[in-house]
Protein backbone atom coordinates (compact mmCIF):
# COMPACT_ATOMS: atom_id res chain seq x y z
CA UNK A 1 0.00 0.00 0.00
CA UNK A 2 3.00 1.95 0.74
CA UNK A 3 3.67 2.53 -2.78
CA UNK A 4 0.33 4.35 -3.82
CA UNK A 5 0.87 6.94 -1.12
CA UNK A 6 2.23 9.57 -4.03
CA UNK A 7 -0.20 8.35 -5.77
CA UNK A 8 -3.52 7.21 -4.20
CA UNK A 9 -6.10 7.86 -6.88
CA UNK A 10 -4.70 5.31 -8.83
CA UNK A 11 -4.61 2.76 -5.71
CA UNK A 12 -6.73 -0.46 -6.23
CA UNK A 13 -10.43 -0.19 -5.15
CA UNK A 14 -10.97 -3.20 -3.71
CA UNK A 15 -8.87 -4.84 -0.98
CA UNK A 16 -8.98 -8.17 -0.86
CA UNK A 17 -6.59 -9.91 2.34
CA UNK A 18 -8.98 -13.14 3.10
CA UNK A 19 -7.52 -15.93 4.96
CA UNK A 20 -3.91 -13.98 5.69
CA UNK A 21 -1.68 -13.54 8.34
CA UNK A 22 -2.66 -10.08 9.00
CA UNK A 23 -2.43 -9.11 12.24
CA UNK A 24 -2.99 -5.51 13.89
CA UNK A 25 -0.35 -4.33 12.59
CA UNK A 26 -1.32 -5.10 9.44
CA UNK A 27 -4.56 -3.27 10.10
CA UNK A 28 -2.93 0.17 11.51
CA UNK A 29 -1.11 0.01 7.86
CA UNK A 30 -4.65 -0.65 6.47
CA UNK A 31 -5.70 2.29 8.40
CA UNK A 32 -3.46 4.76 7.75
CA UNK A 33 -3.54 4.40 4.03
CA UNK A 34 -7.87 5.03 4.00
CA UNK A 35 -7.20 7.87 6.33
CA UNK A 36 -5.72 9.79 3.31
CA UNK A 37 -9.34 10.88 1.90
CA UNK A 38 -7.87 10.85 -1.47
CA UNK A 39 -7.79 7.65 -1.52
CA UNK A 40 -10.98 5.98 -3.37
CA UNK A 41 -12.04 2.53 -2.45
CA UNK A 42 -14.88 0.81 -2.61
CA UNK A 43 -14.25 -2.89 -0.59
CA UNK A 44 -12.23 -3.67 2.14
CA UNK A 45 -12.35 -7.85 2.87
CA UNK A 46 -10.07 -9.11 5.84
CA UNK A 47 -12.22 -12.61 6.09
CA UNK A 48 -10.53 -15.24 7.98
CA UNK A 49 -7.45 -13.26 9.17
CA UNK A 50 -7.21 -15.16 13.13
CA UNK A 51 -4.56 -12.64 14.31
CA UNK A 52 -7.18 -9.11 14.09
CA UNK A 53 -7.67 -8.25 17.51
CA UNK A 54 -10.23 -5.36 18.37
CA UNK A 55 -7.52 -3.56 18.73
CA UNK A 56 -6.66 -3.79 15.16
CA UNK A 57 -10.63 -3.58 14.29
CA UNK A 58 -10.59 -0.30 16.10
CA UNK A 59 -7.95 0.82 13.80
CA UNK A 60 -10.07 0.04 11.03
CA UNK A 61 -13.36 1.55 11.88
CA UNK A 62 -11.78 4.80 12.77
CA UNK A 63 -10.08 5.04 9.72
CA UNK A 64 -13.70 4.43 7.60
CA UNK A 65 -15.46 6.47 10.13
CA UNK A 66 -13.53 9.43 9.41
CA UNK A 67 -13.25 8.58 5.57
CA UNK A 68 -15.57 11.00 3.23
CA UNK A 69 -17.51 8.56 1.43
CA UNK A 70 -18.95 5.79 3.00
CA UNK A 71 -17.19 1.98 2.07
CA UNK A 72 -19.68 0.17 -0.09
CA UNK A 73 -18.85 -3.30 1.33
CA UNK A 74 -16.90 -4.09 4.39
CA UNK A 75 -15.94 -8.01 5.33
CA UNK A 76 -14.33 -9.29 8.35
CA UNK A 77 -16.24 -12.45 8.51
CA UNK A 78 -14.77 -15.87 10.09
CA UNK A 79 -12.44 -13.74 12.74
CA UNK A 80 -11.87 -14.05 16.35
CA UNK A 81 -11.87 -10.80 17.64
CA UNK A 82 -11.67 -12.25 21.19
CA UNK A 83 -13.95 -10.03 22.36
CA UNK A 84 -17.63 -7.87 21.68
CA UNK A 85 -17.06 -6.46 18.28
CA UNK A 86 -19.89 -4.10 18.58
CA UNK A 87 -18.49 -1.62 21.29
CA UNK A 88 -15.51 -0.36 18.79
CA UNK A 89 -17.85 -0.27 15.72
CA UNK A 90 -20.49 1.60 17.68
CA UNK A 91 -18.06 3.88 19.14
CA UNK A 92 -16.78 4.46 16.00
CA UNK A 93 -19.54 5.66 13.82
CA UNK A 94 -21.90 6.96 16.33
CA UNK A 95 -20.96 10.10 15.51
CA UNK A 96 -22.09 9.44 11.94
CA UNK A 97 -24.26 6.58 10.88
CA UNK A 98 -23.98 7.18 7.47
CA UNK A 99 -20.52 6.60 7.08
CA UNK A 100 -21.27 2.73 7.97
CA UNK A 101 -19.96 0.38 4.83
CA UNK A 102 -23.58 -0.26 2.74
CA UNK A 103 -23.16 -3.36 2.94
CA UNK A 104 -21.52 -5.21 6.29
CA UNK A 105 -20.05 -8.61 7.02
CA UNK A 106 -19.60 -9.79 10.53
CA UNK A 107 -20.60 -13.38 10.04
CA UNK A 108 -19.05 -15.96 12.76
CA UNK A 109 -16.76 -12.46 14.36
CA UNK A 110 -18.49 -11.06 17.54
CA UNK A 111 -19.97 -12.13 20.85
CA UNK A 112 -21.50 -9.87 21.95
CA UNK A 113 -24.97 -9.25 24.97
CA UNK A 114 -28.37 -8.49 24.42
CA UNK A 115 -27.87 -4.24 25.29
CA UNK A 116 -24.79 -4.05 22.65
CA UNK A 117 -27.51 -5.59 19.91
CA UNK A 118 -29.58 -3.03 21.34
CA UNK A 119 -27.52 0.01 20.86
CA UNK A 120 -26.15 -1.56 17.59
CA UNK A 121 -29.82 -1.78 16.56
CA UNK A 122 -30.20 2.22 17.54
CA UNK A 123 -26.82 3.06 15.57
CA UNK A 124 -28.32 1.70 12.08
CA UNK A 125 -31.10 3.28 12.73
CA UNK A 126 -29.93 6.50 12.73
CA UNK A 127 -28.82 5.75 9.26
CA UNK A 128 -30.70 7.98 6.25
CA UNK A 129 -30.95 5.39 3.90
CA UNK A 130 -31.32 1.34 4.66
CA UNK A 131 -28.17 -0.22 4.31
CA UNK A 132 -28.20 -3.13 1.95
CA UNK A 133 -26.86 -5.83 3.60
CA UNK A 134 -25.47 -6.83 7.28
CA UNK A 135 -24.95 -10.20 7.16
CA UNK A 136 -24.89 -11.54 11.16
CA UNK A 137 -24.60 -15.49 10.86
CA UNK A 138 -22.84 -17.65 13.74
CA UNK A 139 -23.14 -15.05 16.52
CA UNK A 140 -24.72 -17.05 18.95
CA UNK A 141 -27.40 -14.79 18.30
CA UNK A 142 -30.96 -15.62 20.77
CA UNK A 143 -34.03 -14.27 20.11
CA UNK A 144 -33.81 -12.10 23.24
CA UNK A 145 -30.60 -10.61 21.48
CA UNK A 146 -32.90 -10.07 17.99
CA UNK A 147 -36.05 -8.92 19.39
CA UNK A 148 -33.66 -5.61 21.06
CA UNK A 149 -31.67 -5.81 17.89
CA UNK A 150 -35.00 -5.36 15.30
CA UNK A 151 -36.99 -3.62 18.21
CA UNK A 152 -34.69 -0.69 17.57
CA UNK A 153 -35.91 0.05 14.63
CA UNK A 154 -39.52 0.32 15.33
CA UNK A 155 -39.07 4.11 15.07
CA UNK A 156 -37.49 4.79 11.84
CA UNK A 157 -38.39 1.51 10.24
CA UNK A 158 -37.29 2.95 6.71
CA UNK A 159 -33.51 2.28 7.55
CA UNK A 160 -34.14 -1.55 8.34
CA UNK A 161 -31.22 -3.22 6.32
CA UNK A 162 -33.02 -4.77 2.82
CA UNK A 163 -31.12 -7.70 3.58
CA UNK A 164 -30.96 -9.33 7.15
CA UNK A 165 -28.88 -12.65 7.25
CA UNK A 166 -29.17 -14.38 10.89
CA UNK A 167 -27.90 -17.84 9.57
CA UNK A 168 -27.12 -20.45 11.78
CA UNK A 169 -27.91 -18.92 15.34
CA UNK A 170 -29.90 -19.48 18.66
CA UNK A 171 -33.22 -17.88 17.89
CA UNK A 172 -36.31 -19.56 18.97
CA UNK A 173 -39.17 -17.57 17.73
CA UNK A 174 -42.01 -20.53 19.77
CA UNK A 175 -44.12 -18.03 21.35
CA UNK A 176 -41.70 -14.96 20.80
CA UNK A 177 -41.84 -13.81 17.32
CA UNK A 178 -43.42 -10.28 18.22
CA UNK A 179 -40.70 -8.47 17.84
CA UNK A 180 -40.06 -9.82 14.12
CA UNK A 181 -43.61 -9.54 13.10
CA UNK A 182 -44.26 -5.92 14.58
CA UNK A 183 -41.27 -4.74 12.63
CA UNK A 184 -42.39 -6.55 9.40
CA UNK A 185 -45.98 -5.22 9.65
CA UNK A 186 -44.57 -1.82 9.55
CA UNK A 187 -45.41 0.10 6.62
CA UNK A 188 -42.15 1.61 5.27
CA UNK A 189 -40.12 -1.30 6.83
CA UNK A 190 -37.60 -1.86 4.37
CA UNK A 191 -36.59 -5.54 4.71
CA UNK A 192 -36.60 -7.44 1.40
CA UNK A 193 -34.77 -10.77 2.14
CA UNK A 194 -34.98 -12.22 5.41
CA UNK A 195 -32.38 -15.15 6.46
CA UNK A 196 -33.21 -17.34 8.89
CA UNK A 197 -32.26 -20.67 8.59
CA UNK A 198 -30.39 -23.34 10.51
CA UNK A 199 -31.73 -21.90 13.63
CA UNK A 200 -32.43 -23.66 17.36
CA UNK A 201 -36.08 -22.08 16.47
CA UNK A 202 -39.42 -23.97 15.83
CA UNK A 203 -42.03 -21.74 14.81
CA UNK A 204 -44.79 -22.74 16.14
CA UNK A 205 -48.27 -22.40 15.32
CA UNK A 206 -48.80 -19.20 17.26
CA UNK A 207 -45.86 -17.38 15.56
CA UNK A 208 -46.14 -18.70 12.39
CA UNK A 209 -49.69 -16.74 12.65
CA UNK A 210 -48.29 -13.57 13.77
CA UNK A 211 -45.43 -14.05 11.20
CA UNK A 212 -48.33 -13.99 8.33
CA UNK A 213 -50.36 -11.69 9.79
CA UNK A 214 -47.90 -9.34 9.46
CA UNK A 215 -46.93 -9.89 5.62
CA UNK A 216 -50.74 -8.68 5.02
CA UNK A 217 -49.59 -5.00 3.76
CA UNK A 218 -45.94 -5.77 3.79
CA UNK A 219 -45.35 -4.83 -0.01
CA UNK A 220 -41.08 -5.36 0.32
CA UNK A 221 -40.52 -8.40 1.49
CA UNK A 222 -39.38 -10.79 -1.05
CA UNK A 223 -37.88 -13.88 1.04
CA UNK A 224 -38.41 -15.29 4.12
CA UNK A 225 -36.07 -18.15 4.34
CA UNK A 226 -36.42 -20.85 7.64
CA UNK A 227 -36.05 -24.11 7.91
CA UNK A 228 -38.67 -26.65 6.46
CA UNK A 229 -41.45 -26.91 9.63
CA UNK A 230 -43.89 -29.90 8.32
CA UNK A 231 -45.49 -30.10 11.61
CA UNK A 232 -47.39 -27.04 11.14
CA UNK A 233 -51.21 -27.78 10.39
CA UNK A 234 -52.93 -27.24 7.25
CA UNK A 235 -54.30 -23.88 8.93
CA UNK A 236 -51.17 -22.07 9.01
CA UNK A 237 -50.78 -22.76 5.07
CA UNK A 238 -54.60 -22.15 4.59
CA UNK A 239 -53.44 -18.38 5.86
CA UNK A 240 -50.11 -18.31 4.21
CA UNK A 241 -52.11 -19.05 0.67
CA UNK A 242 -54.87 -16.45 1.39
CA UNK A 243 -52.27 -13.88 2.42
CA UNK A 244 -50.81 -14.22 -1.10
CA UNK A 245 -54.28 -14.80 -2.64
CA UNK A 246 -57.27 -13.19 -1.00
CA UNK A 247 -60.07 -15.27 -2.82
CA UNK A 248 -62.89 -13.57 -0.85
CA UNK A 249 -64.00 -11.09 -3.87
CA UNK A 250 -61.97 -9.67 -6.93
CA UNK A 251 -61.44 -6.45 -5.09
CA UNK A 252 -59.73 -7.99 -2.40
CA UNK A 253 -57.64 -10.53 -4.64
CA UNK A 254 -56.46 -7.39 -6.28
CA UNK A 255 -55.91 -4.77 -3.50
CA UNK A 256 -55.65 -6.99 -0.37
CA UNK A 257 -53.39 -10.16 -1.58
CA UNK A 258 -49.79 -9.69 -1.36
CA UNK A 259 -48.01 -9.51 -4.43
CA UNK A 260 -44.53 -9.27 -3.45
CA UNK A 261 -43.32 -12.34 -0.96
CA UNK A 262 -41.82 -14.93 -3.67
CA UNK A 263 -40.65 -17.94 -0.68
CA UNK A 264 -41.32 -18.46 2.44
CA UNK A 265 -39.64 -21.31 3.77
CA UNK A 266 -39.25 -24.95 2.10
CA UNK A 267 -42.42 -26.27 3.70
CA UNK A 268 -44.97 -23.85 1.21
CA UNK A 269 -43.19 -25.75 -1.84
CA UNK A 270 -45.38 -28.70 -0.97
CA UNK A 271 -48.61 -26.71 -1.71
CA UNK A 272 -49.29 -26.04 -5.54
CA UNK A 273 -51.66 -23.49 -5.25
CA UNK A 274 -49.09 -21.61 -2.71
CA UNK A 275 -45.97 -22.28 -4.80
CA UNK A 276 -47.82 -21.28 -7.74
CA UNK A 277 -48.58 -18.16 -6.25
CA UNK A 278 -45.54 -17.17 -4.90
CA UNK A 279 -43.54 -18.13 -8.12
CA UNK A 280 -45.91 -16.05 -9.47
CA UNK A 281 -45.21 -12.83 -7.67
CA UNK A 282 -41.39 -13.01 -8.75
CA UNK A 283 -42.73 -10.75 -11.76
CA UNK A 284 -42.00 -7.44 -11.09
CA UNK A 285 -44.97 -6.08 -12.77
CA UNK A 286 -47.76 -6.16 -10.33
CA UNK A 287 -50.33 -5.67 -12.36
CA UNK A 288 -49.72 -8.82 -14.36
CA UNK A 289 -49.28 -10.68 -11.17
CA UNK A 290 -52.54 -9.38 -9.66
CA UNK A 291 -54.73 -9.99 -13.07
CA UNK A 292 -53.04 -13.61 -13.87
CA UNK A 293 -54.59 -14.41 -10.00
CA UNK A 294 -58.20 -12.95 -10.65
CA UNK A 295 -58.27 -14.88 -13.47
CA UNK A 296 -56.85 -18.09 -12.18
CA UNK A 297 -59.20 -17.67 -9.11
CA UNK A 298 -62.67 -16.17 -10.48
CA UNK A 299 -62.99 -16.93 -13.97
CA UNK A 300 -61.10 -20.43 -14.21
CA UNK A 301 -63.91 -22.36 -13.12
CA UNK A 302 -67.83 -21.88 -12.20
CA UNK A 303 -68.63 -18.22 -13.09
CA UNK A 304 -70.99 -16.10 -10.44
CA UNK A 305 -72.05 -12.59 -11.29
CA UNK A 306 -72.80 -12.20 -7.35
CA UNK A 307 -68.96 -11.30 -7.90
CA UNK A 308 -69.86 -8.51 -10.15
CA UNK A 309 -73.25 -7.50 -8.41
CA UNK A 310 -71.48 -6.58 -5.23
CA UNK A 311 -68.38 -4.95 -6.86
CA UNK A 312 -67.84 -0.97 -7.34
CA UNK A 313 -68.48 0.78 -10.61
CA UNK A 314 -64.83 1.51 -10.46
CA UNK A 315 -63.77 -1.72 -9.60
CA UNK A 316 -66.00 -3.09 -12.54
CA UNK A 317 -64.22 -1.01 -15.25
CA UNK A 318 -60.97 -2.93 -13.81
CA UNK A 319 -62.43 -6.18 -13.82
CA UNK A 320 -63.39 -5.89 -17.15
CA UNK A 321 -59.78 -4.82 -18.54
CA UNK A 322 -58.51 -8.31 -16.90
CA UNK A 323 -61.25 -10.25 -18.82
CA UNK A 324 -60.42 -8.63 -21.74
CA UNK A 325 -56.50 -9.06 -21.93
CA UNK A 326 -57.44 -12.86 -21.17
CA UNK A 327 -60.04 -12.87 -23.71
CA UNK A 328 -57.23 -11.46 -26.22
CA UNK A 329 -54.55 -13.63 -24.94
CA UNK A 330 -57.34 -16.76 -25.06
CA UNK A 331 -58.18 -15.69 -28.99
CA UNK A 332 -54.55 -15.80 -29.70
CA UNK A 333 -53.56 -18.65 -28.57
CA UNK A 334 -56.87 -20.38 -30.02
CA UNK A 335 -56.01 -19.68 -33.16
CA UNK A 336 -52.49 -20.70 -32.78
CA UNK A 337 -53.13 -23.89 -31.12
CA UNK A 338 -55.54 -26.74 -32.77
CA UNK A 339 -56.30 -28.79 -29.58
CA UNK A 340 -59.69 -29.18 -29.56
CA UNK A 341 -59.56 -30.10 -25.48
CA UNK A 342 -57.28 -27.34 -25.32
CA UNK A 343 -60.17 -25.18 -26.75
CA UNK A 344 -62.95 -26.81 -24.64
CA UNK A 345 -61.09 -26.37 -21.46
CA UNK A 346 -60.77 -22.61 -21.99
CA UNK A 347 -63.74 -21.45 -24.06
CA UNK A 348 -65.89 -20.52 -20.66
CA UNK A 349 -63.54 -17.65 -20.30
CA UNK A 350 -64.96 -16.58 -23.75
CA UNK A 351 -68.45 -16.99 -22.98
CA UNK A 352 -67.60 -14.83 -18.89
CA UNK A 353 -66.24 -12.27 -21.08
CA UNK A 354 -68.78 -11.55 -23.43
CA UNK A 355 -71.84 -11.76 -21.27
CA UNK A 356 -70.27 -9.61 -18.50
CA UNK A 357 -69.22 -7.00 -21.28
CA UNK A 358 -72.64 -7.05 -23.34
CA UNK A 359 -75.31 -7.44 -20.80
CA UNK A 360 -73.97 -4.77 -18.43
CA UNK A 361 -77.39 -3.53 -18.21
CA UNK A 362 -79.19 -6.86 -16.76
CA UNK A 363 -76.59 -6.26 -13.66
CA UNK A 364 -77.79 -3.34 -12.56
CA UNK A 365 -74.73 -1.59 -13.77
CA UNK A 366 -74.39 2.39 -14.90
CA UNK A 367 -70.99 2.39 -16.70
CA UNK A 368 -71.41 5.80 -18.67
Amino acid sequence: LSAFKKHPTIGPKKICLDSNRIGDEGCRTISEYLEDKRVEIELLSLSDNSRITLTGFQHIAKALAGRRRALRKLDVSRNNFGGNLLTPFVEAFSSDPDMIPDELDLTSSTSADTQSWRIFGKLLARRRFPMTAIRLGRNSISHIDLSAFVTAFNSRPRSTPKILDLLSNNINLRGDGDAMANLLAKPNCSLERLIMIRNDFLLDENSALRIIDSLVRNDKLQEFWLDTHDHLSAYVFDCLYDLVCDTRSIEATIFHSNHTLFHFGEAASDFGDIHFNLELNRNPNKAIVAYVKVIRVHFAFDFDFDLFKIMKPSVLVGALAFLNRAFVAYESEKNARRDLNWRAENNSLTIHYLMVKSVPALLGFNLT
